[in-house]
């Protein structure tokens, strides 16, 4: 930051008066609210005080008091060792708890003393560029993303559980695809077409007052120009195959090609679009679906405390054949938002030993791939769904229970319902001479076939 730490930190001993005159002159250094970090003589932070508190003291007391008085002990921090992957899970896992009200975070070191803060807004990428006048060149950028299959680890990606335990994800791509096509303007326009029809009209200064996604995710990434944004998608909304992921980590990747030459990290990509998707737009959710729709085929994630990594495994030919022939695909319900089932979740109705069971189950998923065992690998993906209820039962209701008895009576070897739960997609794997059966069976209580093929396919983009 351009200004000094020092201008918002004080003795505890200070008074109130004086505090408050001088941090109405900070603001600017933490989200235009009042915020100072409070240290005792030998400068270790003890507190912090914020707008909020002032306001909650001086209702019952005086403003000449030591601010010592007034600040909140049980504060939130980061240590100074914190990468910005892990600075922004403390923003997140702040974000659910606090309703936003805490937007700035003193940063101390192992003597626990403040050597800095960090804001919200850092994460919001909010870089002012004066470009320079120049001749206006065409630039068109295309983004192709899939969907994707997650077939043991979901339901645990969420920040407050892999603080606390590391999860693993077996995930691959599916065919089902959100294509973007972004093209640079001449003025500050920026408009949105999906499947060719105006979807958003407006400009640069106005993106921020629509409540969409992609006016969000458009806002997040400052456009410089005016744009033309196409969006053609087959990924229904609300069908647990990572859409909305998708989409918003496609629109920051075509939108950073074509305003710079430089390639965009993969894991800052990532993490800027959970940011934009889940903590500025307010999707909830976890980590999983941004990392299984922007790497390729089967991938290998795991979310940990300090970082997150994926690893694509390599599967060969005819081992992804045979698991095809035992999968069927099936729509189902109407249209849920992911985020208000998830947001349902009960800490209370799972333990780690559930997180460390799940662990295992993934574990077995992968070696069962690697070595081609087929059928264990599908006796293996219903252990997955059958802990998945347990820690959501909320994922469940009485269509899925009728639809599960119908596949246990017709010989099934497993099945899964995709996403959240709920709605969306359900998974059934039986033997393919049983598939017809099953099929009849399932469509009477409207369960519709569909065609879902697993892909060897992530991010990809090109110019025209």
């Amino acid at each position: 930051m351009k200004r000094r730490i020092d201008q918002i930190v004080f003795y505890q001993n200070t008074p109130i008066k004086k505090v408050i005159k001088k941090i109405n002159n900070t603001v600017d250094m933490t989200e235009s609210r009042a915020f100072a970090v409070i240290v005792n003589k030998k400068k270790i932070c003890v507190g912090v005080v914020t707008d909020g508190d002032l306001r909650k003291f001086l209702s019952k007391n005086s403003i000449n008091n030591p601010i010592g008085k007034a600040m909140n002990k049980n504060f939130h921090f980061a240590p100074d060792y914190y990468s910005r992957h892990r600075v922004l899970k403390e923003f997140d896992i702040l974000s659910n708890k606090s309703n936003y009200n805490i937007k700035t975070l003193p940063i101390l070191n192992k003597d626990k003393k403040v050597i800095k803060i960090v804001n919200y807004s850092e994460f919001l990428e909010k870089k002012k560029i004066t470009l320079p006048k120049q001749k206006f060149n065409r630039k068109t950028v295309n983004v192709k993303i899939p969907g994707r299959l997650s077939f043991a680890g979901g339901g645990l990606d969420f920040t407050d559980i892999l603080i606390n335990k590391s999860i693993n994800i077996l995930s691959v791509s599916v065919d089902k695809f959100i294509k973007i096509k972004i093209q640079n303007r001449k003025d500050y326009k920026i408009k949105v077409f999906i499947k060719k029809k105006i979807f958003m009209d407006t400009d640069i200064v106005n993106i921020h007052k629509f409540d969409n996604l992609i006016a969000s995710t458009v806002d997040f990434c400052e456009a410089r120009t005016g744009l033309n944004i196409h969006v053609i998608s087959n990924i229904p909304p609300g069908s647990g195959l990572g859409g909305s992921s998708a989409l918003t980590v496609a629109l920051i990747y075509g939108i950073n090609k074509i305003q710079s030459k430089k390639n965009l990290n993969i894991y800052k990509l990532i993490d800027d679009a959970y940011f934009a998707e889940r903590i500025k737009f307010r999707i909830y959710g976890g980590w999983q679906d941004f990392y299984a729709t922007t790497f390729e085929g089967f991938k290998w994630i795991t979310l940990s405390k300090k970082k997150n990594l994926a690893r694509v495994i390599k599967v060969k030919k005819d081992i992804l054949s045979q698991i095809q022939k035992y999968f069927i695909f099936f729509k189902f319900g109407k249209e849920r938002s992911s985020s208000m089932v998830h947001k349902k979740r009960n800490n209370e109705s799972f333990s780690l030993n559930h997180v460390n069971q799940m662990n295992n189950v993934s574990a077995n998923l992968k070696n069962y791939l690697a070595s081609g065992k087929i059928l264990n690998f599908l006796f293996e993906i219903k252990k997955s769904w059958n802990l998945k209820k347990k820690i959501n039962p909320k994922s469940i209701n009485s269509i899925i229970k009728k639809a599960e008895k119908i596949c246990d009576n017709l010989g099934a070897i497993s099945y899964k319902v995709l996403g959240a739960g709920r709605s969306g997609y359900f998974l059934v794997c039986a033997n393919p001479n049983h598939h017809l059966l099953i099929k009849k069976e399932l469509k009477k209580i409207n369960f519709r076939s569909d065609k879902l093929k697993i892909v060897n396919s992530g991010l990809k983009y090109w110019r025209n």
